[in-house]
């Protein structure tokens, strides 16, 4: 009853802001005793924290054509798993300047601990994005940590998005932008919380007779957005505010920003087609790489696999004209951007008549595309696309463990932008058809009385399971390090005895192949008389990777997959089979379990596989998808029951 009351207050609390102007109640240090009194908040009892309020202002200023952002954000602490929050990053460009750094805790008791200026550190690439970093001191359970800070820039055409949503529940969140009048941006919200929603919109006038317009959005009571499986990226399912200036108004003329996707693509195709054209020396590089080939898909492959292994892959800056170098300087440091080595690519082909453009994309992790709205930061990539016949080719060279002619699994998200010299054509990204497996085969898995196991097994990884594998190996010290961090990541005792390595230095466009001596200690539990063994080793959840009680945002699985084990388990002697699992199979749309196990004298065959044959599934198949794993769970745990008998 009395926390019933205490949401009561907070929600009237919250109404009241809502109703009046919310910066009365934001003032620096001034908290409510009333969010003293819960313990959690309302929108979901089980957060760890919220934001009570998160409150933004960006201001245009017309004198310097520069911005200035204040930022207020406060977070109430219900938790010890919330106290992360306390620590603070503050992404800005490289040539922005944030000043005015405020934090502080308050207690329950009333007792404020303040950031010493001396504990805010600086990192970051020292022309990219940097962040200025620091912990909130004297963080406690159902504490009030806040930190404010101003950010100015001279990048005034493409402003951040400004997202209404986090990780945790917002109890409030506004976002102002203050313009000079003769400033026209485009602003719209994606995944707004109200249909239809409209700003406030309020005018006034500098002492200089400037005149401005204050576009005021607000919104309260919004839930998490969680970082679940087999999603993009939360970002895409938040409500955020997006804005980019279309144009400035002068007295005299009017200078354009981008109005529209053609507009968006002239622009680009102008800074690319340098890159497109066949030059001298990019003809007479394209002639050498090709010397051998015959037909116009060896053409491609040769010239994909030269800029692929040929130029070292360096930082990533951008794609657009400040951010790529020329193609002399590209060749003459043998080396280029992610984008740069694409760009190289499309030249090339094109110098030897293979048509080749440019597609902008958003990587997975970067977010949806709008389509509807030409902006700058919807796209983070550029790939080549290859006009042919009787389906184009999309190539990304910076990924060295991609084979031709496929892309790196963070390029596959739904559609790109063409560019080229007619209009701009949106165009999908196909998903590989074929299914990528994971197998695991142990033709001899000894079983001892003591619990051990011991044997030999064949790992094989082919399409993205083997360009995945390839890259952790690529990171790894040593490969025992690969084999124990990587492959037998649940058990850290692992004897590893030997393993055969000729397989990962293999072709990349063959499947990837291990071969690994282990032994297991105490892997089944021996409990008096009798032996428990999971027959699974490497393929089996032990938990549901689907845990919430329901989910608004679709299941992507990147790419259709494989996992497959199979194994010959010798038993110990001196022992019987008391209980053996049952044959299983059940399957739900897109999904596939079948497992067979099956005694043959002195040994048991186990073999265990799951399939994932679709890779999209809106949320309305949360549910049924969710109890698929949960009955994977069940019978992978099921176990062997061995006694012993008197011989």
């Amino acid at each position: 009853m009395k926390r019933t009351i205490v949401n009561i207050l907070i929600a009237l609390f919250l109404v009241s802001c809502a109703t009046t102007s919310f910066h009365e109640y934001a003032i620096w240090g001034k908290v409510p005793d009333e969010l003293f009194s819960r313990s959690c908040t309302r929108l979901d009892s089980s957060a760890a924290a919220c934001i009570v309020f998160d409150i933004g202002k960006i201001t245009i200023n017309t004198g310097t054509f520069d911005l200035s952002l204040e930022h207020h954000r406060r977070i109430q602490i219900f938790s010890s798993a919330g106290r992360d929050y306390a620590d603070i990053r503050i992404p800005f460009w490289h040539d922005e300047r944030v000043t005015g750094i405020s934090a502080q805790t308050i207690l329950p008791s009333g007792k404020i601990i303040k950031l010493k200026k001396s504990d805010i550190f600086e990192e970051g690439d020292k022309d990219g994005t940097r962040y200025k970093v620091f912990a909130i001191p004297g963080v406690q359970d159902q504490c009030i940590i806040e930190y404010q800070y101003e950010l100015n820039s001279d990048h005034i055409a493409v402003l951040d998005p400004w997202y209404f949503q986090d990780n945790i529940p917002t109890e409030y969140s506004q976002f102002e932008l203050v313009v000079p009048m003769g400033f026209i941006y485009n602003m719209y919200l994606t995944n707004s919380p109200v249909y239809d929603y409209k700003p406030e919109v309020s005018k006034f006038s500098l002492p200089n007779d400037q005149k401005c317009q204050v576009n005021k959005y607000s919104f309260s009571d919004l839930p998490a957005i969680y970082n679940e499986a087999f999603m993009t990226t939360p970002r895409d399912y938040m409500a955020r505010l997006n804005i980019q200036l279309v144009e400035i108004r002068y007295g005299y003329g009017i200078e354009s920003f981008i109005q529209n996707w053609k507009d968006f693509s002239d622009k680009f195709f102008y800074v690319y087609k340098p890159y497109m054209r066949g030059t001298e020396q990019l003809e007479d590089l394209a002639d050498r790489i090709t010397s051998q080939c015959v037909t116009s898909e060896d053409r491609i492959v040769a010239c994909y696999n030269w800029v692929k292994d040929s130029l070292t892959t360096t930082r990533y800056r951008g794609y657009t004209r400040d951010e790529i170098g020329e193609v002399k300087r590209i060749l003459s440091e043998r080396s280029g951007s992610r984008v740069e080595k694409n760009l190289l690519l499309i030249g090339l082909l094109n110098s030897i008549n293979i048509p080749a453009y440019p597609m902008l994309i958003s990587t997975r992790y970067h977010g949806f595309i709008d389509t509807q709205n030409p902006r700058l930061d919807s796209f983070n990539h550029l790939v080549a696309y290859i006009d042919q016949y009787p389906q184009p080719v999309l190539l990304d060279t910076w990924e060295p463990t991609c084979p031709y002619p496929m892309l790196p699994p963070n390029d596959l998200s739904s559609s790109g932008l063409v560019l080229g010299d007619g209009r701009p054509q949106f165009k999908s990204i196909p998903i590989p058809s074929t299914i990528n497996k994971y197998n695991v085969r142990i033709d001899e898995l000894n079983l001892h009385e003591t619990g051990d196991i011991s044997g030999s097994m064949i790992l094989r990884f082919d399409g993205y399971r083997n360009m995945n594998y390839r890259d952790r190996y690529s990171e790894a010290e040593s490969i025992t390090d690969f084999i124990k961090d990587q492959i037998f990541d649940e058990y850290p005792d692992v004897i590893i005895d030997s393993v055969d390595t000729t397989g990962i230095s293999s072709d990349i466009r063959q499947p990837l192949t291990i071969r690994i001596d282990f032994t297991l200690s105490h892997f089944a539990d021996v409990i008096g008389d009798q032996i428990y063994m999971r027959p699974g080793i490497l393929q089996h959840l032990s938990e549901n990777i689907f845990k919430r009680k329901e989910r608004k945002y679709p299941i992507d699985y990147f790419y259709k997959r494989m996992n497959e084990e199979y194994a010959i388990i010798n038993l110990p002697k001196g022992y019987t089979i008391e209980e053996l699992p049952k044959p299983m199979k059940f399957t739900v749309p897109g999904h596939e379990y079948i497992r067979s196990i099956n005694q043959v004298g002195r040994t048991v065959n186990y073999q265990r596989r799951l399939t994932i044959s679709q890779t999209y599934f809106l949320p309305g198949s949360y549910n049924t998808i969710k109890k698929f794993y949960q009955n994977v769970v069940k019978h992978d745990n099921e176990v062997i029951v061995l006694s012993k008998v008197d011989e």
